[in-house]
């Protein structure tokens, strides 16, 4: 049998080559998929590790806090935080810190939005001249890049050579009701009504003369003169202006920039994010400061430490146009000292006669060279360093648009919603706050007392860049890590032209879209002087706390250990706070983009499409739990595939030798002798081809870069062994099984009822319908491989689809790319090789055929023809059955692999390879479907015999 075995792989060397050579393509492909396949994973693990951990492992809101898109879509808002304000208690925080296992938990206690109020100083000198003159200053803000626009009330200036009535002190000196002497621009400013006296104060009263407007936002509330004269002492008369620069001509006009204070624990934040180290003037919080109380005529002023960020997180400009008003021959400054002030210079025309654009960063910024900040309307009618009355935000409420999220439109505040503690409007509210709502926005009203009360004064001790916290991976980026402002970005083009291409940042509307991380940090020990002084002062008393972010000791990334550390966290939380707080583990979350639609009016004018990326949870334990199931599914397909090719092959070569087979059974040998023999040299194959197959695999990794170990490459030799001897196993039976009078039978079935053919392709068509064995053995290869290939193809698009959608998956997919091509080249190259071997064998067979047929006078072409309609007709029908096959197992292994998007995807991706592959084919036919059709008739004709 030995023997037998040596000089049946001697005699048919062209089988037994093409066998041994698809034994190394085979064992070199699997070698090579499996070592791209394990070193991809290792890739994704690695990417998933190093980005799956940000500032937090675990979040921990108020009950009541999470949203139902949100809930439903498994994702933290952005800018979430900027609607909660309380909600947890301190008991609660001091429980969670003491948890086994928490390193690090970090609260935030959100007090409300205060109104800091700085002044833009806009020198006009260069359009003064000899003489007296009157200017106009109308300001115009500029929010969303532009989109958006806020007029404010005008601005004036008086300025004159001469004294203020040649007085030395520079004013006039008439007396009213209470002794006090007025200014040259008293009547406009103070006086508006012409009353001849001072309102009374606080001016709460609508009888007030100072209250003249209905609103916040009310031209004859915010406007303001102020009057210059460069040869009196005081130069300087406004309306409680007193620190211009020195030389300053111009107008001093207010800058309001809404600033969200927030307490946090300054121990735990330093470890958290590294604030301490952000710090870049003054001195960090400490976190045992507690605040100290003065006594003031019989009041108490708390003063609170903040920490101040160097950034208002406000995308605004403010440009000026400048009027040089026509006064005629009037006099002015008896105009302006007159009851009739405001009506008359209010009515002046006049010429434009320039534009000044200021950048407000440089008027937050110096905001804290001193100690003290401005916050709103004081009880002199100048900027009190006291908070009086701050505001609160609530969340943005969607609707669901197809996908889409809508931003629901607000009722715009009420006008009492912008009162001061001393007057019943702050006229320093931005007028950006104009602007159609999407926030809830309320007023916290502060207690209204002359004595016995105590208020916050904050004290800065310091400034912190929000650019020096510590960074993290932007691909596992999470709501308030590093006190960076929300950002989004246009989702279409017409989005995109408004925006100017650029991104759409917070403005000052409090009951806009976007909203301002904490600028202005406090201690834990300073909530109790904010609360308490409010009218309302049991509001959040209990729960102050928004939101505590946690980390977890020894977490390094979303593996099995720190998972499992994670969820000992988590329900340690549970069962000491109940549902009393929402607790979601964030690590291993990735950005994911939303679309969201704002209404018009919300950021501009027109409607908007914007972008903007909310953190998904879970993304990394997904990613790594679909890598490893791809990884897995893959080395069984690449197996499979190999197998089945293997197994063609040698169904092929025992179809050739059939008639050998058959009459060795008629001699008498055993049918078990018959099934070792073909099973042994099968065997053979596998050892001869599984060895050239890791020598081929090991050079061509080197070439490549792949790396590959040395135990995996030896493993494709006893692999190769085993996978022919699976492949040989039907092979082998159907040889046993042979009977000998298949020796006398020829290869292709006889023809029962002849019709006439002109053509290649009837031949071709009547070759395939005679010989349907080989028909779908041909077929047979083609399919296996479509069916492979898109069972493949079926768990890539749904390892893409559970894993895309966020920033962290969107690097992993393209991670993966290329050993999905590699399979797919493998899988689609073998099939295609089992479809022409198979004509091949084909051709050989019918060889005498072919000389019948050229001696007739059937030119080669024709000939060659014929087979190829023949390798057509196969790879047709072997896509087709792949194709509805694989679709079947698909559908069957159910789970996230079935959904429209996937079958249509997997269908059309199919569709493309079968094209693919039959072009493949017929290229391979184009060079060796002649080569018999081109012999002589009576070479053929003698071997034939």
């Amino acid at each position: 049998m030995l023997s037998y075995i040596r000089l049946g792989l001697a005699s048919h060397g062209w089988r037994a080559t093409s066998l041994v050579i698809g034994v190394v393509v085979a064992s070199a492909s699997f070698v090579l998929l499996t070592s791209a396949v394990q070193s991809t994973r290792a890739e994704v693990v690695g990417t998933v590790q190093d980005n799956a951990r940000s500032a937090y492992d675990v979040l921990v809101r108020p009950k009541g806090s999470l949203t139902d898109i949100e809930e439903s879509r498994n994702l933290v808002q952005d800018n979430y935080l900027s609607g909660v304000f309380g909600g947890i208690s301190m008991d609660a925080y001091e429980q969670i810190r003491d948890i086994p296992g928490v390193e690090v938990a970090a609260p935030i206690a959100n007090l409300g939005y205060v109104n800091v109020v700085g002044t833009a100083y806009v020198d006009l000198r260069s359009f003064v001249n000899d003489g007296a003159s009157l200017f106009r200053v109308d300001p115009t803000y500029a929010a969303a890049n532009g989109a958006a626009r806020y007029s404010d009330a005008p601005r004036y200036l008086y300025y004159t050579e001469s004294a203020f009535d040649g007085e030395p002190q520079g004013v006039t000196t008439v007396e009213n009701d209470s002794g006090a002497q007025r200014w040259p621009c008293w009547y406009f400013n103070v006086d508006p009504l012409g009353t001849g006296s001072a309102p009374q104060r606080p001016f709460r009263q609508e009888t007030d003369a100072f209250v003249v407007g209905q609103s916040a936002f009310d031209p004859e509330l915010r406007t303001g003169l102020e009057c210059y004269s460069s040869v009196s002492p005081s130069t300087s008369s406004g309306a409680g202006i007193t620190d211009q620069p020195d030389g300053f001509v111009g107008v001093s006009i207010p800058v309001a920039f809404p600033v969200l204070i927030a307490a946090i624990d300054a121990e735990q934040e330093a470890a958290l994010v590294g604030l301490e180290d952000a710090v870049t003037e003054g001195s960090y919080l400490l976190a045992d400061e507690q605040p100290s109380v003065e006594r003031v005529q019989g009041r108490g002023m708390v003063d609170v430490p903040v920490l101040l960020s160097t950034d208002a997180f406000a995308d605004v400009t403010m440009g000026l146009s400048v009027t040089r008003l026509d006064i005629g021959g009037t006099r002015a400054l008896d105009q302006l000292d007159s009851p009739a002030a405001r009506p008359w210079l209010t009515g002046l025309s006049g010429s434009k006669v320039g534009e000044i654009n200021v950048d407000l960063t440089g008027v937050f910024e110096p905001l804290a060279q001193s100690s003290r900040l401005s916050f709103g309307v004081g009880p002199a009618n100048s900027f009190s360093p006291e908070v009086g009355n701050y505001w609160t935000t609530g969340p943005v409420a969607y609707d669901d648009a197809g996908g889409r999220l809508e931003a629901s439109i607000k009722p715009s505040p009420e006008p009492q919603t912008w009162a001061a503690q001393w007057t019943k409007y702050d006229q320093n509210i931005p007028v950006d706050n104009q602007a159609t709502q999407v926030r809830d926005v309320t007023l916290i009203e502060a207690a209204i007392c002359s004595a016995g009360c105590e208020v916050p004064r904050p004290f800065v001790t310091g400034r912190f860049d929000p650019e020096e916290i510590t960074g993290f991976s932007g691909l596992s980026r999470l709501p308030l890590e590093s006190y960076r402002q929300p950002e989004v970005t246009g989702a279409d083009e017409r989005t995109r032209e408004i925006l100017h291409n650029d991104a759409l940042l917070p403005d000052r509307n409090l009951g806009g879209y976007l909203r301002q991380p904490p600028a202005m940090l406090t201690t834990l020990q300073s909530i109790t002087a904010f609360l308490s002084s409010r009218a309302d002062a049991e509001r959040s008393a209990s729960t102050p706390i928004s939101s505590i972010r946690i980390r977890v000791a020894g977490v390094s990334g979303v593996d099995e250990l720190s998972r499992s550390r994670i969820n000992a966290v988590v329900a340690g939380i549970k069962n000491q706070l109940g549902d009393s707080v929402v607790v979601e583990v964030t690590v291993g979350a990735s950005p994911a983009p939303q679309q969201v639609v704002l209404p018009a009016g919300v950021a501009g004018a027109e409607q908007i499409l914007v972008e903007e990326y909310w953190a998904e949870k879970g993304v990394g334990v997904r990613i790594v739990n679909a890598i490893d199931a791809k990884s897995g599914a893959l080395f069984v397909l690449v197996l499979v595939v190999c197998t089945l090719y293997l197994a063609q092959g040698a169904l092929a070569s025992v179809r050739t030798r059939r008639a050998e087979i058959a009459t060795l059974l008629g001699m008498g040998w055993a049918r078990a002798t018959a099934f070792l023999v073909i099973a042994a040299e099968l065997l053979v194959i596998g050892a001869l081809g599984g060895f050239l197959g890791a020598l081929v695999a090991w050079v061509t990794a080197g070439l490549l870069g792949i790396g590959v170990a040395t135990s995996q490459v030896l493993l494709a030799i006893p692999l190769a062994v085993l996978v022919a001897l699976v492949a040989g196993l039907i092979p082998a039976w159907l040889a046993s099984r042979i009977l000998p009078v298949e020796a006398f039978r020829p290869p292709v079935a006889p023809v029962y009822r002849s019709r006439q053919v002109r053509t290649p392709l009837e031949l071709a068509l009547a070759n395939v319908a005679r010989g349907r064995t080989r028909t779908i053995l041909g077929a047979a290869g083609l399919a296996l491989a479509v069916a492979a290939l898109t069972i493949l193809l079926g768990m890539t698009i749904a390892f893409r689809g559970q894993v895309a959608g966020t920033l962290l998956g969107t690097v992993v997919t393209a991670e993966v790319r290329d050993v999905d091509f590699l399979a797919v080249a493998v899988s689609m190259g073998l099939g295609t090789v089992a479809l022409v071997d198979v004509l091949l064998m084909n051709q050989r067979e019918r060889a005498g055929e072919y000389a019948v047929l050229s001696a007739t006078g059937w030119s080669t072409s024709e000939l060659a023809q014929v087979t190829r309609y023949e390798g057509i007709a196969m790879a047709i029908m072997g896509g087709f059955v792949g194709a509805a096959l694989g679709a079947a197992v698909v559908i069957a292994m159910g789970g996230p692999l079935v959904t429209p998007e996937v079958v249509i995807g997997m269908l059309v991706a199919t569709g493309s390879s079968m094209v693919g592959g039959l072009a493949v084919v017929l290229l391979v036919l184009l060079g060796s479907t002649s080569q018999v059709a081109q012999m002589p008739p009576a070479t053929i004709l003698a071997a034939d015999e």
